[in-house]
């Protein structure tokens, strides 16, 4: 009984560093992967604690320590208008420096300096241009003047619509051209198309002929 009690510890064990050596392959696969995912992570966690400790750990140093004089009262003032041009993100991105100037921080530096500027050397005072707005109130044009308006607008353009051309034969059809032939031109081809047409067509040649001599329009109506 003992020594089946000893073979089947073996065999336990030898069960169990086959599935811790399974497992350990597995890690290893999955190891890189895992590890780089931990990394950005740890990276994002200290950009976040930098952003949020950096300022206040400054901010409680400097008031416990000391008197603010006028000079830092200044640069307090001018982070606050910094802080009205740009967003937070941005002014935290600066004060840890994790990314490049651009033209635009550029420009809000300029626009920022040229109101401290003000702020120095004027009285203290918004200037005018700053908060004046003027507003016109046009006047209604009458129908005259709008249709000035319009012919200036229709100088030196072609006009709208199909051109128009100049001549003796212009606007007219082929039907009343060729009325103006001799007859003995267009007769053997009038006989054709008599001899041609239909009973029906006939009927209707008739019918429309009858009706325009009684002054009225002709029309597709049933005989």
């Amino acid at each position: 009984e003992e020594e089946e009690e000893e073979e089947e510890d073996e065999e336990d064990n030898e069960e169990e560093e086959m599935e811790e050596g399974n497992d350990s392959k597995t890690e290893n696969k999955k190891g890189p992967i895992q590890s780089m995912k931990l990394k950005k992570r740890l990276r994002k966690s200290e950009m976040k604690a930098k952003i949020a400790t950096v300022p206040k750990e400054k901010a409680v140093k400097v008031s416990e320590g000391r008197i603010l004089t006028q000079e830092e009262f200044k640069k307090i003032n001018q982070f606050q208008i910094k802080k009205a041009l740009v967003s937070q993100k941005k002014i935290a991105r600066e004060i840890v420096g994790t990314r490049k100037r651009t033209l635009d921080d550029d420009r809000l530096d300029e626009e920022y300096e040229e109101k401290r500027q003000r702020r120095i050397e004027g009285d203290g005072l918004p200037r005018l241009k700053d908060i004046e707005h003027f507003h016109k109130k046009m006047r209604r044009a009458t129908k005259e003047e709008r249709m000035e308006s319009i012919m200036e607008g229709r100088e030196g353009r072609e006009d709208y619509g199909k051109r128009k051309k100049n001549g003796p034969h212009v606007g007219k059809t082929n039907r009343e051209n060729a009325k103006k032939k001799v007859f003995n031109m267009v007769k053997n081809k009038i006989r054709g198309k008599n001899r041609q047409r239909s009973f029906r067509d006939q009927q209707t040649s008739l019918k429309n002929y009858l009706l325009k001599q009684a002054g009225r329009k002709p029309g597709n109506a049933k005989l």
